[in-house]
């Protein structure tokens, strides 16, 4: 197996001494091993005491078509978490976000019950949050880059629509899959229109994709945090769980927790 190993802020072989592998350096920030005999979890032990992060090449098909959580994966944060500011109800809604984000409750009943609390926001108002939000590092070069290499993109967000689209032609992203808001006379009804994109919803997504593309699901990339990426992430070639919390990094093939995105353009250096 075909190991890399990234520190972003600068990566010696030194700081991989103590995993008894042959490493060889790629650069200032990585270096590669090939092992049939290894321990992922003593590797990811080490990179959270280090902030390295190994990346297990789980095979050599090049990636076609890439889907990308959008809260907490792309952007920082929770996009509801500020619709809530703004409703002076965060306590609620952080509560119910993450006992759904856990794996805790069923995210469709979780996703019901925050917008229960969300009436009455402005159009004017979501572009504002909209206007505010920061893209997580190495966000946007990740995406410029999978475009260079022929990767189309798109989101599959459990969020919602109106930031989805946004975010997706800000990024020149191929398009998007997210939750539909219901408003009317220009303000939120605290509905959704339409089927929810669940954990379920997100992989019939990426199968459907990769076969209107007549590509193989080797050849695609799933990448997000929380438990309702979960399904896509197991199903695509190179599932991964960005920063992402702890059910989700235990299930996953592969997992990016201390680096920024980009760092997972080193799966594909030649």
């Amino acid at each position: 197996m075909k190991i890399i190993a990234v520190k972003m802020s600068g990566l010696e072989l030194k700081d991989l001494e103590t995993t008894g592998l042959a490493w060889k350096q790629i650069d200032e920030f990585a270096a590669e091993v090939n092992s049939i005999s290894v321990n992922l979890n003593d590797l990811y032990q080490l990179g959270d005491e280090r902030g390295i992060d190994f990346l297990p090449v789980p095979h050599a098909q090049p990636p076609k078509l890439a889907l990308f959580d959008m809260d907490s994966t792309l952007v920082a944060g929770e996009v509801i978490n500020q619709l809530a500011a703004l409703k002076n109800c965060e306590p609620e809604i952080t509560l119910i976000t993450n006992r759904a984000m856990n794996g805790e409750i069923d995210f469709d009943e979780s996703l019901r019950l925050r917008l229960s609390h969300l009436q009455d926001i402005t159009t004017e108002e979501l572009s504002t949050i909209h206007s505010k939000l920061p893209l997580n590092p190495g966000a946007k070069e990740l995406i410029s880059a999978f475009k260079k290499l022929g990767i189309k993109n798109y989101i599959a967000s459990g969020g919602f629509d109106f930031f989805a689209k946004k975010l997706a032609s800000d990024l020149e992203m191929d398009g998007c899959f997210s939750n539909q808001l219901e408003m009317i006379d220009g303000k939120t009804t605290g509905k959704v229109i339409g089927e929810i994109i669940n954990a379920k919803k997100k992989k019939e997504i990426l199968i459907t994709k990769a076969q209107e593309y007549g590509i193989s699901l080797q050849e695609t990339i799933a990448i997000g945090d929380g438990a309702n990426d979960l399904e896509m992430i197991q199903a695509a070639g190179f599932g991964i769980a960005y920063h992402a919390k702890p059910i989700v990094k235990e299930k996953s093939p592969l997992r990016l927790s201390h680096n920024p995105l980009h760092t997972l353009l080193y799966l594909w250096e030649k």
